[in-house]
């Protein structure tokens, strides 16, 4: 461990770039969002992407959220079942019954 590594964080793996990557292409995010919905400052994330070192929190939640989003790519997809009891709405979209 160097003077500029973070307690926590592991040593240089190349695949991090790769797997933040191709995780903000799926799921569609902004490095900007990523930064906010992870806690995580953008300038971290960058500098995981290009020196590795990505702590193991962070691999876990990612990899995760991205599982999420390859599943259930938008909250109105068929995969995603509407909580409740009610019963499905009508033709409409309101009240069960056809006009």
């Amino acid at each position: 461990m160097t003077a500029l590594d973070k307690p926590g964080e592991r040593p240089v793996r190349h695949g991090d770039a790769v797997l933040i990557g191709t995780a903000l292409v799926r799921i569609g995010w902004p490095l900007q969002q990523l930064s906010r919905r992870s806690g995580y400052g953008r300038h971290e994330i960058t500098r995981w992407m290009r020196q590795g070192g990505m702590p193991e929190p962070f691999r876990a939640w990612l990899i995760a959220r991205q599982a999420v989003h390859v599943r259930y790519p938008s909250p109105l997809a068929i995969t995603v079942r509407p909580g409740g009891n009610r019963p499905p709405l009508g033709r409409w979209g309101c009240c069960g019954f056809s006009w």
